[in-house]
């Protein structure tokens, strides 16, 4: 394990309006609040999703899968940090829509590659003093981890 320390700055707290899609509206937040390492909590209603799911033969996503309609988002969650110098998101999610037969629903999750919101409501609790960056690439999984946190 590694481990860093850092101290939440503060919490953003926002909503998607319709239409928006979900990284793109992290980022530019990212970019005009100067956010770099933050926590990401979340859910509402989307209405496209693109879940990809990790594959360990092929050290790789294995691709995505897509579901449009109206979606509800049980969870959102995920970090904003660094790699290549720029903020990076990485959200994974939980989502459900109702099945055409009586029952609970369907539900789905992963790793969420893209999201087109209908009203999702998004917290980020952000590290001003942290320092986040997704710099390592695992020889055993080929996925891009964090270095060892530290403050700045």
């Amino acid at each position: 394990m590694i481990v860093g320390e850092t101290t939440c700055t503060r919490v953003l707290v926002g909503r998607l309006e319709p239409g928006e899609w979900l990284h793109e509206a992290l980022l530019e937040l990212a970019r005009l609040e100067r956010v770099d390492a933050a926590f990401v909590r979340g859910q509402g209603i989307v209405e496209l999703v693109e879940l990809d799911l990790w594959d360990p033969a092929r050290r790789s996503y294995g691709g995505p899968l897509r579901l449009e309609g109206a979606l509800e988002l049980a969870s959102l969650s995920g970090t904003i940090s660094l790699r290549g110098g720029a903020p990076d998101v990485r959200l994974h999610a939980v989502v459900a829509w109702p099945q055409l037969e009586p029952g609970p629903p369907a539900c789905a999750g992963g790793l969420l590659a893209r999201a087109r919101a209908v009203s999702v409501e998004l917290a980020l609790d952000v590290y001003d003093d942290g320092d986040l960056d997704r710099s390592v690439d695992d020889p055993v999984t080929g996925l891009p981890l964090w270095r060892t946190p530290r403050r700045r």
